[in-house]
């Protein structure tokens, strides 16, 4: 098996090339420059760029995983002072998409 740098130095050449999948792999690498870039963010010493680091991931992991939570399902969810703590949703706020979450802790 060849390692992840060799795969996308070959995607990259097939990308170069136009080769046959050449619009998939094209959309691979844009991706791995979104994370980059979001990865760029978070490393940054000013709050406002790690914000919208966060924000990003947000909206990376919301197109990943478009799942409608129920209220019952296990979550792990950002509490008001940002840290993430395990729950469960006690209920949907239907009408912005948010959700309220009984934290294991009690709060």
């Amino acid at each position: 098996h060849k390692g992840l740098f060799d795969q996308l130095v070959d995607d990259l050449s097939s990308i170069i090339r136009g080769g046959q999948k050449t619009k998939a792999l094209a959309a691979k690498f844009t991706e791995l420059a979104q994370l980059d870039l979001i990865l760029f963010f978070i490393k940054s010493d000013k709050i406002v760029a790690q914000r919208r680091g966060m924000q990003l991931i947000k909206l990376y992991i919301k197109a990943l995983n478009p799942k409608k939570w129920e209220v019952g399902d296990r979550v792990t969810a950002q509490f008001k002072n940002g840290s993430y703590y395990n729950g469960v949703i006690s209920s949907v706020n239907e009408a912005d998409g948010t959700y309220n979450v009984r934290f294991d802790d009690g709060d």
